[in-house]
């Protein structure tokens, strides 16, 4: 059985972003006050900077539409 859908953040970025799930980090508290209320989904990455996460949010995003059309 499917639920409801679901409010969906998407967090992307760099290590930044990556290391904000760790113990305390603002991914990790973003992700338990939103527990059950929505998807946190994270795509943070080492030594990315804005030229490069402008290439790859094009198909990050095609690929988010795709995901939430399932």
């Amino acid at each position: 059985m499917v639920g409801p859908v679901r409010p969906q953040f998407f967090l992307f970025g760099s290590s930044i972003v990556q290391l904000s799930f760790s113990n305390g980090g603002w991914g990790a508290i973003l992700a338990d006050v939103y527990a059950r209320k929505a998807d946190i989904l994270l795509r943070g990455y080492y030594g990315w900077n804005s030229r490069r996460a402008l290439e790859c949010s094009i198909v990050f995003s095609q690929r988010m539409n795709l995901i939430s059309l399932h």
